[in-house]
């Protein structure tokens, strides 16, 4: 009987998981409906939490976000040079940001799943992700 609930509970979790990363994505397409500036900020969060010293630093993004930020994103004059790449398998709103020293995954799939995996424990939330990256 333990095994029926416990199976119960994961698939009551999947489903959860779904569901939250279904109406993340549509919010995010609202927000970035209303305000796309709003990916500036994303990005900017991201970059800084690269240690100063990074270099060769590659942005990529959605093709409608890279746009927005080659438009509006001067880069700074900190000596750090990076480039914007674009993937359209990049969900809106979210982006991956690479120097030679390491990657951040600030897309929105990931960040649902740092979520997810508080909530619903690591092992459920990682697996859920996997399959959709």
């Amino acid at each position: 009987m333990l095994a029926l609930e416990d199976a119960l509970d994961d698939a009551v979790g999947a489903q959860l998981a779904e569901l939250a990363l279904a109406i993340a994505r549509q919010v995010v397409r609202r927000e970035l409906k209303a305000d796309p500036a709003q990916i500036l900020t994303i990005v900017r969060e991201t970059v800084q939490l690269l240690p100063l010293t990074a270099r060769d630093v590659r942005i990529v993004l959605h093709p409608e976000d890279a746009a927005l930020v080659r438009e509006r994103l001067a880069p700074a004059n900190t000596g750090r040079a990076w480039t914007i790449a674009e993937d359209p398998m990049i969900t809106r709103g979210g982006c991956r940001v690479t120097s030679e020293t390491g990657q951040i995954d600030a897309r929105l799939e990931a960040q649902l799943a740092s979520v997810i995996g508080a909530v619903l424990g690591e092992d459920r939330a990682s697996s859920r992700t996997a399959d959709k990256t």
